[in-house]
């Protein structure tokens, strides 16, 4: 690597910086005397061996030239200079073709200075239409169910957890101040499937009046064609912090930010963006970033730092009691027959989540449907209504454990 980079910083830890590089995220030792934030361009050396951040790069542009893009894919994008075309990687930053950039003198991409600025005929855009394109409406906030923390059974402790890191936050911040703490700008549930981890975010946006639940999913976030993953992110943190109180909640987020040492470029660059928001949300800005996952491990670990994802809370199994208070929530209003014993229920339900609970009665009004004694009046469940739904939830979790261990072994084979 040469001497003299202008890279763009995506975040800042401790005494290094990350930087992109052509595509790539790197640590750098910040060697600058004044606060770099999340955005700045910081003037790169190696000494050494070792690359070190030693200043801002000048307010005005450095010497370089203009280019204009013409393609975007996953990993590179197609600029057309005065002179020639070149090839680059695809930077962190949102590009889209027809934008005009800024090379450095090494030919480097430095910025995009001007959106949008060529006009491309219809024949050149219609394959890349797709790229520029964000669906709105995953920047709209979303409805959430008129349900309180009553209606969340089971987990008491988790409740009480969910409305100190997520509730007053959003409604009260000064407190924390009062406390001499800074108030949490994100928090990561974390737990097994069905544990309740989507419904009780929704639950706390119901609590707080008037707040906005801005959701998106990571699998449709990380499916995302290029610039579309950028363009979607900073929307929907630009949304939210225009319409306080609100909640941006990430489900499954550990498909859109894994550890970046276990993802391609496409992943790192997401990850930098998302470092850079979470930064940018301010102290008491009302605005509080939950992210659901199965697998916290899998989470990239500058997103667990404090400021960040720094609060955490695990949404296990329900217990005994949980399960029978969770049964009793769930339970329709119906007959139940004489011989149907519904601690008997509790007890065969061990390992079971509040979701496999709820799935129980809903296959036992399949059963009633089916034999239209719905047509009865009043049906009565019976024992044998109850063991045959049983059974059925049971095969179901025996399959999705057994294809589980078949993925799981696959993986281990591909190492």
């Amino acid at each position: 690597m040469g001497n003299g980079r202008v890279l763009p910083v995506l975040a800042v830890e401790d005494q290094h910086l990350l930087v992109n590089e052509n595509g790539s995220i790197i640590q750098v030792q910040n060697n600058i005397q004044r606060q770099v934030t999340p955005g700045d361009y910081v003037n790169v050396e190696n000494t050494l061996g070792q690359d070190k951040a030693v200043g801002v790069a000048r307010e005005d542009d450095p010497s370089g030239q203009h280019a204009r893009v013409e393609k975007v894919t996953d990993d590179y994008i197609l600029v057309q200079t005065n002179s020639r075309s070149r090839i680059l990687a695809n930077p962190a930053e949102d590009v889209s073709p027809g934008d005009g950039v800024l090379l450095t003198e090494l030919g480097e991409f430095y910025k995009v200075f001007e959106d949008g600025i060529v006009e491309l005929d219809d024949t050149t855009l219609d394959p890349l239409r797709e790229v520029n394109e964000t669906d709105s409406s995953d920047l709209t906030p979303k409805n959430v169910p008129d349900k309180e923390y009553a209606d969340f059974g089971g987990m008491d402790d988790v409740v009480e957890e969910v409305k100190y890191k997520v509730e007053v936050p959003l409604k009260e911040p000064e407190r924390f101040e009062d406390v001499g703490m800074s108030a949490p700008k994100g928090v990561l549930f974390y737990g097994p499937p069905g544990t309740g981890k989507t419904y009780l975010a929704k639950i706390v946006a119901n609590q707080v009046e008037d707040a906005s639940f801005y959701s998106i999913r990571g699998p449709e976030l990380s499916h995302e064609l290029v610039g579309g993953t950028a363009r979607k992110l900073r929307g929907l943190f630009e949304n939210a912090q225009k319409n306080p109180p609100a909640i941006i909640f990430f489900d499954e987020i550990d498909s859109m930010a894994p550890r970046r040492d276990k993802t391609r470029d496409a992943g790192r660059r997401t990850v930098g963006q998302l470092l850079s928001l979470m930064d940018g949300i301010e102290e008491r800005g009302r605005v509080v970033v939950i992210g659901t996952t199965n697998l916290i491990g899998a989470i990239d670990p500058a997103l667990r730092r404090p400021g960040r994802f720094g609060r955490e809370i695990e949404f296990p199994r329900p217990s005994r009691e949980g399960r029978r208070e969770i049964l009793n929530i769930h339970k329709p209003d119906v007959e139940f027959a004489d011989t149907v014993s519904l601690e008997n229920l509790v007890e065969k339900s061990s390992g079971w989540t509040g979701a496999h609970i709820e799935s129980l009665f809903e296959e036992i009004g399949e059963i009633l449907l089916k034999g239209e004694r719905d047509r009865e009046g009043s049906p009565t469940i019976r024992r044998m209504d109850v063991e045959r739904a049983y059974e059925r939830v049971q095969a179901q979790i025996n399959n999705k454990e057994a294809q589980r261990r078949r993925e799981q072994e696959a993986e281990e084979g591909a190492d």
